[in-house]
């Protein structure tokens, strides 16, 4: 026993001793120099970037000038010669991105075909076969008609079979009053 308490005692000094070294600061930190870095310099250049310019103008010819100019508006898909430039008759000096007006065009033949489909519906309401089947479920829905007429006809005179003979036997018997609950 005596030896664990001065194992323990042992212990708890050498983890104090280490605890105490370990708080004793942080040690100055050393300066660092930093090397320059050589630095080159090289000559300016040109560098030609895409960019997009909403022009409106004429093209003028040394005999007439003519005005262009597109039907429609849209994205300019396609420039064609710049300003100073030469062109032939029948050049094409632009051209607009036609993907808009190509499915416009196709939501349009689709709604004619719908449309066309309406007037067919319309001309030709019902094919032959259509009408052989209304007309034969119409007689099989006119003969269930008739069959339940005729059964509830039959059921409407037994009815009043049974009521008659009711009503017949209430005069020949009738119920006594009080006592036995009506039976007679």
């Amino acid at each position: 026993m005596k030896s664990s308490i001065t194992l323990m005692c042992v212990l708890m000094g050498l983890v104090l001793g280490v605890s105490l070294a370990a708080c004793k600061g942080e040690p100055e930190k050393k300066q660092v120099k930093i090397d320059p870095v050589p630095v080159s310099v090289g000559k300016v250049r040109q560098i030609s970037e895409r960019e997009t310019i909403t022009v409106s103008g004429s093209v003028n010819s040394p005999d007439s000038p003519a005005n262009v100019s597109f039907l429609v508006s849209g994205k300019v898909g396609f420039a064609g010669p710049r300003e100073g430039e030469f062109v032939r008759q029948g050049q094409v000096l632009a051209r607009i991105d036609p993907t808009d007006y190509q499915l416009s065009v196709q939501g349009a033949e689709a709604q004619s075909a719908a449309a066309d489909a309406v007037l067919e519906k319309t001309m030709n309401p019902a094919r032959p076969e259509q009408l052989e089947q209304a007309r034969i479920t119409f007689e099989r829905a006119e003969d269930e008609y008739r069959r339940m007429k005729m059964l509830y006809e039959l059921t409407r005179m037994k009815l009043d079979r049974i009521t008659g003979t009711l009503a017949s036997g209430r005069q020949e018997f009738p119920f006594r009053s009080g006592g036995n609950d009506g039976v007679v």
